[in-house]
């Protein structure tokens, strides 16, 4: 025993914390593939199954390049630009868009003025419309009342059978019964149709009363002179298609308005 213990006290004293063993001579070269490898006899097996007229080297073809330092920084790179464009996109996202509350405030404030724009320029064109027909109205009106005196008495007219009387009255009594009926058509049915977007919308009514109205004005100062005075009723039809003519200039441009308005109220939203 205690030749063996200064035996390895010799050992050891020996090879001291500096040693170093070093190697003379040429390393081999590692990027070369062996000689006998079973890798290289199975891509030479697979080229010997190939037809004649194939020449394919499936050893060449399967030879993996090792890893170069450019290999390296470039793999590097683009790592660091997939982290770079990654925090960029959470940084964008991060930052709150401080004006999008009051981009809505003004869309819904920019509908809702929109919406009591709309509102008000119907009604205003409503009430155009409906002045334009009562105007035309009591301007018929004042007229027959001021031409039937000729033809007799209204009071008297049932005890006397005065049927000239009741002729004119009843030919009068036709372009304002017109008139009532687009008045009350544009009082109560302006918003009578609906839109794509299931809205109420104003169809222009009363458009057509205006159009009435001025052509038969126009067709009764051509033809009040044609219609013949017997039988006697007929002189009343004569003396209100006459007061009728006379108006037409006035009432073009009444009834031209009215058309207008219409119009506007149709297509104006």
């Amino acid at each position: 025993m205690s030749m063996n213990n200064t035996d390895t006290k010799k050992t050891k004293s020996v090879f001291d914390e500096d040693f170093e063993v070093i190697y003379e001579g040429d390393l081999p070269d590692f990027s070369e593939e062996p000689a006998n490898d079973g890798y290289k006899d199975v891509l030479s097996q697979l080229a010997d199954l190939d037809d004649d007229t194939k020449d394919i080297d499936y050893l060449e073809e399967n030879r993996t390049r090792p890893m170069r330092p450019t290999d390296t920084q470039k793999y590097m790179e683009a790592q660091k630009k997939a982290r770079g464009e990654g925090k960029n996109r959470r940084k964008s996202r991060r930052i709150p868009n401080l004006f999008s509350p009051a981009a809505k405030i003004l869309k819904s404030g920019g509908k809702a003025a929109g919406k009591t724009l709309g509102k008000t320029t119907s009604l205003l064109l409503r009430a155009i419309t409906l002045v334009l027909i009562a105007a035309i109205a009591i301007l018929l009106a004042w007229n027959f009342k001021a031409n039937y005196l000729p033809y007799g008495s209204i009071s008297a007219m049932i005890a006397e059978r005065n049927y000239i009387l009741a002729a004119y009255l009843g030919t009068a009594l036709l372009p304002l019964l017109i008139e009532g009926i687009a008045f009350l058509a544009v009082l109560f049915g302006g918003r009578s149709a609906k839109d794509r977007n299931g809205h109420r919308t104003d169809t222009g009514n009363g458009l057509l009363s205006f159009l009435i109205i001025y052509i038969g004005s126009v067709l009764s100062s051509y033809s009040y002179t044609r219609i013949p005075v017997s039988p006697a009723p007929l002189q009343g039809v004569q003396g209100a298609l006459y007061v009728y003519g006379s108006l037409n200039r006035t009432l073009f441009i009444l009834c031209a308005a009215g058309v207008i308005s219409c119009l506007a109220r149709k297509f104006v939203k």
